[in-house]
């Protein structure tokens, strides 16, 4: 399915002058993930949005004055469209509207390393994160130095 994602609703303005934090948004349809992957990023300093499916994320990227620093797409959104399906298309039409873009798209599931590193090169993401990586016998350091390793790239 082909997803066409109107960019003409966004107002995102370039420059981060005076940003304090990066701004995440998480695209994932489980609630107890969104919150638990929130509250890690959240204690290590980084502005999150939540959206649970195509028209959250719509809505999510449209009330933002700035575009996101990275946005995490759940491969399984369980919606009409998978979350690398979203991650495809909306990034084609951002990316036609704003080059200069530095936002980073990461796609996140449970599935195995080899599946990931295939739909992530099919989709165009910048890499992916296992959900396993929010083991919270660790309080999510596997997850949150993920996330930063992607925006430090």
């Amino acid at each position: 399915m082909i997803f066409n994602f109107n960019v003409s609703m966004l107002k995102l303005k370039f420059g981060k002058e005076g940003k304090m934090a990066h701004t995440i948004i998480i695209v994932d349809d489980d609630s107890f993930f969104r919150s638990l992957a929130r509250d890690i990023l959240e204690h290590n300093g980084f502005e999150v949005f939540l959206a649970s499916n195509v028209d959250n994320f719509a809505h999510t990227i449209s009330s933002l004055s700035s575009p996101p620093d990275l946005i995490l797409f759940d491969v399984n959104l369980g919606a009409e469209i998978s979350g690398d399906q979203l991650l495809a298309s909306f990034k084609h039409s951002i990316v036609k509207k704003y080059p200069a873009l530095k936002t980073k798209f990461v796609i996140i599931s449970s599935k195995t390393d080899t599946e990931l590193q295939e739909i992530a090169d099919k989709c165009g993401a910048d890499g992916y994160i296992r959900k396993s990586s929010l083991n919270i016998d660790y309080g999510g350091f596997i997850f949150a130095s993920q996330i930063k390793s992607f925006l430090e790239k």
